[in-house]
């Protein structure tokens, strides 16, 4: 999915750890909003500002 632009704002199609994002960066991480609130190295500097759902498991037990 391409980088998606608000106004202003361009968040980031997907939060890469591998790469550094400037203060005020937004990225869409486990189905959540984040934003750097620093310069960011890694998964450092980043805050949740909306919170998803990563995954959900359901488990059926098998009858008897």
């Amino acid at each position: 999915m391409p980088s998606l632009r608000v106004g202003t704002y361009v968040i980031a199609a997907e939060l890469t750890r591998e790469r550094s994002y400037p203060r005020g960066s937004y990225a869409r991480h486990a189905n959540g909003l984040w934003r750097a609130f620093e310069d960011t190295l890694g998964e450092r500097g980043w805050e949740c500002i909306v919170a998803g759902v990563a995954k959900v498991e359901i488990e059926i037990p098998q009858e008897r």
